[in-house]
């Protein structure tokens, strides 16, 4: 099985520790690849607690990796928060460097 990890940026709240999908929490994620146009990095983080939860910040930078090898990497474009009577769960986009340019 492949190890997919990702990794922040340092300083920020999501900071620049590598950690597996799991560890940080997000149990769906995506990845969108556009030619001439911003690639994006969706997932969904469900913890039990959104206070204990470690989101990114928006406009901080996100790597994935997919076995150590730079897979991905983007700024925090959009954060939302969707708590349900019997869920709770942070939605995080990340885009590509084409995002600068819209």
């Amino acid at each position: 099985m492949i190890a997919w990890t990702i990794k922040g940026e340092a300083g920020k709240t999501f900071d620049a520790t590598v950690r597996s999908l799991e560890a940080a929490q997000i149990d769906s994620a995506q990845i969108d690849f556009k030619s001439l146009a911003e690639d994006t990095f969706t997932f969904s983080i469900s913890p039990q607690a959104i206070s204990s939860a470690v989101v990114p910040e928006l406009k901080q930078i996100i790597t994935l990796y997919r076995a150590g090898v730079q897979f991905f990497v983007g700024h925090v474009t959009n954060v939302r928060n969707a708590i349900n009577s019997d869920s709770q769960q942070v939605q995080v986009t990340g885009s590509g460097p084409w995002w600068w340019m819209a």
